[in-house]
């Protein structure tokens, strides 16, 4: 009898032990990993190219996290600022593609922080944007949108 009771105990607690976990569904960015030096440079040019249409973001203060999107085995690219930080209004975060001698803009996001989403559309990963400093669960979806060929913002939870 005792067997059965320790057996039902353990099932329960391995029941609630593995719920707990499921509520951690976004992987934060790691901005610590290093680059190819090609993609620096292209990053750094299209930055100063077009640092008219991209306020907030200079060449010189960035912060570069490499991740694969779509998983094809190549990483894209999300840049903010190193001056950003979470206490900060919002950042701005440019989501971007490697080509062989440049890079494409596949989205702008401007947040408080942003996590990579456990989700896909069409093949390429979500990204929750935060705005609320002290709600964790109050994000705005991103989502691919393959006919403009854009992140675009699918669900405002504010």
């Amino acid at each position: 009898m005792k067997f059965y009771r320790f057996l039902g105990f353990v099932s329960v607690l391995c029941l609630c032990y593995s719920t707990a976990f499921s509520a951690h569904a976004v992987e934060r960015l790691q901005f610590n990993k290093s680059l190819p030096d090609r993609a620096q440079r292209n990053i750094a040019r299209y930055i100063e190219e077009n640092s008219q249409k991209i306020p907030g973001i200079s060449s010189e203060s960035l912060k570069i996290s490499a991740t694969d999107l779509n998983r094809d085995g190549i990483n894209e690219f999300i840049i903010s600022t190193k001056d950003c930080s979470t206490d900060s209004k919002t950042c701005p975060y440019l989501v971007m593609a490697d080509k062989k001698d440049s890079v494409i803009l596949l989205g702008s996001i401007e947040a408080r922080n942003i996590a990579l989403a456990d989700t896909y559309s069409h093949g390429i990963r979500d990204i929750h944007a935060y705005n609320n400093k002290s709600n964790d669960f109050d994000y705005d979806l991103f989502v691919w949108e393959p006919a403009d060929s854009h992140y675009t913002i699918k669900d405002e939870r504010r």
